[in-house]
């Protein structure tokens, strides 16, 4: 379609979990499939305050946005996912 579709944040779901674990393993898929001029992966480990975690989910969310909107520009010949990922990796 040419609408965005949009869930609520911060609701639990079985189904958004599914949905999230099927775009992990097509991001590794793609990492075979797809030269590094096709896509783009990155990532950094930090150790970082947890009090600032739900500033950096908006801003993550307005980044995201703004994506959306400088690539939906003009003629769409392709249709690309962008996943961000902010995870704790130790407990």
């Amino acid at each position: 379609t040419y609408e965005r579709l949009m869930t609520e944040d911060q609701v639990p779901s079985a189904l958004l979990q599914k949905v999230h674990k099927d775009n992990l393993a097509l991001t590794s898929e793609c990492l075979d499939r797809y030269s590094f001029h096709e896509r783009d992966n990155t990532s950094i480990t930090m150790a970082i305050n947890p009090d600032k975690i739900e500033e950096a989910k908006e801003k993550i969310r307005r980044f995201q946005d703004e994506m959306s909107e400088l690539l939906e520009q003009g003629h769409k010949t392709s249709v690309y996912q962008l996943n961000i990922h902010l995870i704790p990796v130790v407990k």
